[in-house]
């Protein structure tokens, strides 16, 4: 199976969408996509799994591997959507903490605000 990846940038979050599966041969692809994000200036990304079948610790690597690069420049990744075997996978790693893992995109949003600013609201 392959790997896709859909990137939404309008404001106010760069929603990146993962769908497939996220192994040691896509696991490349989905670094040089979130490591290009990071270079472009984009430093708060929601990582959306709601499509992701199946994650490795390839995949896992991925993730770390771009959250240390977005936490030297005071940015963030949060994950969301996780189906269930890579919301097990992610708990069972412990990643799930790290990241912050919300079942879906707007409850990730509203994470990210509240970690930006604990006095915002989000009434989305």
């Amino acid at each position: 199976m392959t790997l896709a990846i859909a990137v939404d940038d309008r404001p106010p979050d760069t929603v990146v969408w993962v769908g497939g599966e996220l192994d040691l041969t896509t696991a490349p692809e989905l670094l040089q996509a979130l490591t290009r994000l990071v270079d472009d200036g984009y430093h708060h990304l929601i990582v959306d799994l709601t499509g992701l079948d199946f994650c490795d610790s390839s995949g896992l690597s991925v993730l770390v591997r771009v959250k240390n690069r977005l936490d030297e420049v005071g940015g963030d990744v949060t994950l969301a959507g996780a189906t269930p075997i890579v919301e097990r996978v992610l708990e069972v790693s412990g990643l799930a903490e790290v990241f912050g893992s919300y079942p879906s995109v707007a409850e990730a949003h509203s994470a990210q605000l509240r970690a930006l600013d604990p006095s915002v609201v989000d009434d989305r």
